[in-house]
């Protein structure tokens, strides 16, 4: 599956869901809706879902990738779920910021930090 547009890497961690996105551009519909496709595998219907979301490779996200980041946070909190952001580049950063989803979607440094957050641990 290397180098389609899209693609995830999803593995479970001590009951969280470590999704990490591989592109580097996070652009339009060529890339967001496989990664919703492949995010919708994930068992939104747990009674607390915990979504880790690993930025490490994104270079680039447009106001769609931010669109989807904003559902995949309602969808986790609808269920009394989290989800957090990491490993997230200065200039990504930035962008959630001047868009003030820094104060909706949590953000950690690391995958670390984030699985310490969720489990508690």
């Amino acid at each position: 599956m290397s180098g389609q547009k899209g693609e995830v890497v999803i593995k479970k961690e001590a009951g969280v869901n470590v999704v990490t996105l591989l592109d580097h551009d996070v652009l339009d519909d060529s890339e967001i809706v496989p990664i919703t496709a492949q995010l919708s595998s994930i068992r939104y219907d747990d009674l607390q879902p915990k979504l880790v979301l690993d930025l490490q490779n994104v270079e680039y996200i447009s106001s769609a990738g931010l669109s989807m980041l904003v559902s995949i946070d309602r969808r986790c909190k609808g269920r009394n779920g989290r989800l957090v952001l990491v490993n997230i580049r200065q200039q990504i950063m930035e962008v959630l910021q001047h868009m003030r989803l820094d104060g909706l979607i949590e953000i950690q440094a690391t995958v670390a930090d984030a699985m310490k957050q969720l489990t508690g641990t």
